[in-house]
């Protein structure tokens, strides 16, 4: 499956993901941290997990230079693993969540280019 990491200081940041997709019809299940799923009008799904424990310990351990040139502070940053195999759905969907979330995401695309979450490119982003 193609995925990616959606990452941001917030420790909150699975609960106003969650939030934010459920509010705009996801479906929630409890278990591994907490999973979403939102479905678009063609029926792809977009698959987001809140445990990215192991995600985050590899994060951890590298630098991060997100699209400023500023080194991300891993150490303090949250992240959710998204799951899509649609880079329009997954660019779009980041973009809402971009516009509605309080602080500024990054995402961590497979070929481990930062983005900022608003800002994601469909036709470069690795999945």
């Amino acid at each position: 499956m193609k995925s990616a990491l959606l990452v941001s200081p917030r420790p909150d940041l699975f609960t106003l993901v969650a939030n934010a997709l459920v509010a705009d019809g996801a479906e929630f299940a409890e278990g591994a941290g907490g999973v979403v799923q939102l479905t678009d009008a063609l029926g792809r799904i977009l698959t987001v997990f809140g445990d990215a424990d192991l995600e985050l310990q590899e994060l951890r351990k590298v630098s991060l230079v997100g699209p400023d040139g500023a080194v991300v502070d891993t150490a303090h940053v949250s992240a959710c693993v998204i799951e899509c195999r649609w880079e329009d759905l997954f660019v779009e969907t980041m973009k809402r969540l971009a516009d509605l979330l309080p602080e500024p995401l990054l995402v961590v695309d497979g070929d481990d280019v930062v983005w900022p979450a608003g800002k994601v490119d469909p036709a470069r982003v690795k999945l």
